[in-house]
């Protein structure tokens, strides 16, 4: 699983520390002082008193950790979308990609969608499932709009507690 933008890490550390991660979860976001505070998060929130153990691998302070739990693990890496390439999509061979209120710029929206497609279009069956608060209509039917000139197939839900949440599941 991949998590595009994680921010703070809530989502993916929230779905961690649920139980509802298999297999490799990478937390994913761009700016220094971002990862930061996402490894900080891990640290917390990923404890030993929970069953968590820490394991190190070479490189960055920021990026060596892997939290490990029975069948699961969760690390963090660094990732621009605008530098993201079929490389890194084969790296990562996500079956899921998931992202929270990352659809908020319109700017961002190209490198985005090019980063989702290229994450769908690996050799294994793959879904995206971005959520978030609609800010401005316009920029989310700029999104829908590139999804589906990249050839991609989306639905959205709106949830029902809150029309202004939408669900994209995305897939080729």
């Amino acid at each position: 699983m991949l998590e595009l933008g994680s921010g703070a890490g809530y989502t993916g550390i929230g779905l961690a520390k649920l139980g509802l991660i298999e297999g490799k979860l990478t937390l994913t976001d761009h700016h220094r002082s971002v990862l930061e505070a996402l490894a900080k998060n891990m640290d917390l929130n990923l404890t030993y008193e929970q069953g968590w153990s820490l394991q190190k691998r070479s490189g960055d302070f920021l990026l060596d950790k892997v939290y490990v739990k029975s069948n699961s693990s969760v690390c963090v890496e660094h990732h621009d979308w605008q530098l993201f390439n079929r490389c890194s999509a084969e790296d990562l061979s996500p079956d899921v990609v998931i992202g929270a209120d990352i659809v908020f710029d319109e700017d961002l929206l190209p490198p985005l969608v090019e980063t989702i497609r290229l994450c769908l279009d690996v050799d294994k069956p793959c879904s995206a499932y971005i959520a978030g608060v609609v800010r401005n209509d316009k920029t989310s039917e700029s999104f829908v709009r590139q999804l589906k000139s990249q050839n991609l197939k989306v639905e959205i839900d709106i949830l029902d507690h809150s029309p202004f949440v939408h669900l994209y599941k995305i897939t080729i």
